[in-house]
């Protein structure tokens, strides 16, 4: 026990107060009272003197510090690593880190009987969670390894106790999902402030190519919401470990077309072709590889479809569980694939920009003409019927195509697919199109559409066109004022119409009536003349709805000649996301439905039934936001397929919608076992302790043996201040009335 002061002001300024105190006591004060009794003076003087001294012990502020010392329930913890990683083989002379933990507990056994004449040394092992084992662990077979887990388990184990000193072993590598993924730092923190520090020791090399042979795809990039017909880009990590000059073949499989719903059905290879790029081919040079390959396929039908990429099995591999990658897409019918021929010009710049649109993918091939058409390319896939929604034309002959493709765009356009051809000066009647049967798909009179316009030439909606889809860039009220406003065309071809009849209705001309834009429905196919090829002038429009209308007229003429130009929407539908999980994510489920305008429904009912890969069927309990209801699932341990079905009740018709996500089997425990020396080394600073070698730990349990464990006794300092209380409070407040009622009495007030 020690006595101490805090002065409230500096010792100088305090010993002035107490000699200027002093001063006023000892010469002012007895020639006031000198005229009353001896026992009076007396008497008061003594009290004015308890008032100065009591006036004093608070300015010095005394307090009595104790400090006591703390061994109650001491121990040091032990903590071994038995998840499966540890069976990596990559210690000296082939050994698994299991057994060179072992062979460390086995070392330090002697040095543990010491310590526990002193103090209680408690083991524990832990994977996903920290365990109490009755007996020691033979093989390492825990599922996956969670730091934050076992640290909170620790806690709460030590309840409002303390650890003299946690020794954690293991290779430090933490590869749980879900909740175990948590960032364990906080925890070593909280162990910190309970002075209960973690000594660890890392087993394992960090360099996964002494773990074996190993090829592995991970990081699968696809996107989850595409359109029929598209090419659909896949990106994804390739990895191998140990084989360097081996051949790595890899493959996109894509499930087969005949599943039922609810079904899951047969992955399957996609061929390969001038669309689909799906196998890649790659010799490793090095026994470390980490490459970003890029793939492309087209689904071949609308509807969610599952598709991955593979890496084939090499010989020798210790873990082919890592070679597949899979996901679920939804492969929707509004997709729509175009095909642009042009020469290199400024219009095609910005035409190529509605591609922004997932929906539309608008694929541009430069033409030649004359002695270089040799050069052009074509993919010939194109040209059958099917492949493509429609085919834009621009400012290119006709012998750049040749007469045989003129043919197959003509047999594709029989079958639905749209045709347009924009303005310029080597098409219409001057690029040779006239010569040809393509002519009479055109509600123009191809050979007479051979002049130019020059000049300004502003763009006119007639009053049919503004009450077509197409001609809409802008609302209903300010639609008219927005072509009104729009920059003019930079010239134009002359559209001549057939003589005679003709069911062409055009949708805009110039001033003075020449037609600019006229349209065609045949029934089989859409088919458009347009005389511009400057709209990019409306993009570049000084005012900031420019860009918009430019890109809202292009796509609904894209629309038009592809019949896209009324979709509708299911009635109800469901997502998940993600839709490719990892054992023991979470995926989150939403879902709503829509009236026959489109429009959210708020007050349906819905019910909500999940399947898993092994069959059993379960109903998910579910929320309300807003007018969508939403729902989690978390119990996705189970690798496989997982069928969410919804139905909706409103107004007694009844409606349902399935969709399904996948739990790749993955084992995030052994697909990359590299050890982690870097957390261990964390986990041991954020909590006070030390990162030290097998070696370097024999040594310090041997100085814990002979010397104590640091952290055993603990010093506990609790200051009583004597100052800061009311009964000093009470006795001023005493001594200051005694004072006043004496001096009353004497006639001093």
């Amino acid at each position: 026990m020690e006595f101490s002061v805090d002065p409230v002001w500096s010792w100088p300024f305090v010993l002035l107060c107490c000699a200027m105190l002093g001063g006023v006591l000892a010469l002012g004060y007895p020639r006031r009272i000198r005229h009353l009794s001896r026992f009076r003076q007396r008497l008061l003087i003594a009290t004015r003197v308890a008032l100065a001294a009591l006036l004093l012990f608070l300015m010095l502020r005394p307090s009595i510090v104790r400090v006591s010392q703390d061994k109650s329930d001491s121990a040091i913890y032990v903590l071994t690593d038995v998840s499966r990683s540890m069976q990596t083989p990559d210690g000296i002379s082939g050994r698994t880190r299991f057994e060179e933990q072992q062979e460390l507990i086995s070392n330090a056994s002697e040095l543990f009987k010491q310590l526990g004449d002193t103090l209680d040394v408690r083991f524990r092992e832990y994977s996903d969670t920290l365990l109490i084992p009755e007996l020691p662990s033979e093989t390492p077979d825990g599922t996956a390894t969670s730091f934050s887990n076992t640290l909170e388990g620790l806690l709460e184990e030590l309840g409002s106790g303390n650890a003299a000193a946690i020794i954690v072993l293991g290779d430090g590598r933490q590869a749980a999902t879900g909740e175990g993924s948590r960032n364990p730092i906080p925890m070593s923190r909280q162990l910190a402030r309970k002075n209960s520090p973690i000594y660890s020791t890392v087993f394992g090399s960090s360099d996964i190519v002494s773990a074996g042979v190993d090829a592995s795809v991970t990081e699968l990039d696809i996107p989850q919401d595409v359109f029929v017909r598209n090419i659909v880009p896949v990106r994804f990590h390739l990895r191998a470990v140990g084989a360097s000059g081996r051949k790595l073949r890899v493959r996109i499989i894509l499930e087969s077309p005949s599943q039922r719903p609810g079904e899951s059905g047969k992955m399957l290879p996609v061929p390969e072709d001038q669309q689909n790029r799906s196998v890649y081919e790659f010799i490793a040079d090095s026994d470390n590889v980490d490459k970003l390959v890029e793939m492309q396929f087209v689904p071949p039908r609308a509807g969610e479809w599952k598709v991955g990429v593979e890496v084939e099995p090499l010989e020798d591999e210790v873990r082919p569980n890592n070679n597949r990658i899979e996901t679920i897409i939804r492969v929707r019918k509004g997709g729509i694939r175009v095909v642009y021929f042009d020469r290199m010009r400024e219009e095609l710049r910005w035409i190529r920009g509605i591609t922004i649109s997932s929906r539309v993918q608008l694929d541009f091939v430069p033409l030649y003409s004359g002695r270089f058409k040799d050069r052009n390319q074509f993919d010939e896939s194109w040209f059958t019927p099917g492949n493509v929604d429609a085919f834009i034309i621009g400012d290119v002959p006709a012998e750049a195509f040749g007469e045989e493709r003129l043919n197959r765009i003509m047999q594709c356009c029989r079958f639905g697919a749209g045709l347009l051809m924009t303005g310029g000066v080597n098409n219409f009647g001057n690029g040779g199109y006239q010569d040809h049967p393509i002519s009479r798909l055109f509600p123009i009179d191809m050979a007479a559409t051979t002049e130019q316009l020059t000049g300004d030439v502003k763009m006119v909606p007639t009053e049919w066109g503004l009450r077509q889809s197409v001609m809409q860039i802008a609302p209903p009220e300010i639609n008219q004022q927005r072509w009104d406003d729009l920059p003019p065309l930079n010239g134009a071809t002359r559209l001549e119409l057939p003589k005679g009849t003709s069911l062409a209705q055009v949708l805009a001309e110039t001033p003075s009536g020449t037609p600019l834009l006229l349209a065609l429905d045949s029934g089989a196919s859409r088919v458009m003349a347009f005389g511009g090829d400057t709209t990019w002038n409306w993009y570049l429009h000084q005012r900031p709805w420019g860009r918009d209308a430019f890109q809202r007229f292009w796509r609904q003429v894209i629309f038009w000649v592809t019949k896209k130009d009324q979709d509708t929407d299911s009635p109800v539908w469901i997502n998940a996301t993600p839709r490719d999980a990892v054992p023991g994510q979470s995926v989150d489920l939403t879902f709503g439905a829509r009236d026959d305008q489109g429009r959210a429904v708020a007050d349906a009912k819905f019910e909500l039934k999940l399947t898993r890969p092994d069959g059993t069927v379960e109903t998910i309990e579910t929320s309300r936001d807003g007018n969508q209801g939403t729902a989690q699932f978390s119990d996705t341990i189970q690798p496989g397929d997982y069928w969410a079905r919804v139905r909706s009740e409103r107004g007694g018709m009844s409606h349902q919608a399935v969709t399904r996500f996948l739990v790749n089997a993955r084992d995030p425990e052994l697909d990359t076992p590299s050890a982690d020396p870097e957390m261990m080394r964390e986990l041991a600073y954020h909590s006070g302790g030390d990162f030290v070698t097998g070696d370097e730990l024999l040594e310090r349990l041997e100085r814990w043996a002979s010397d104590g464990v640091p952290g055993l006794q603990i010093d506990r300092t609790k200051r009583v201040n004597l100052w800061d209380n009311w009964y000093l409070l009470f006795l001023f407040v005493g001594l200051m009335t005694f004072e006043w009622t004496l001096r009353k009495k004497s006639g001093l007030v």
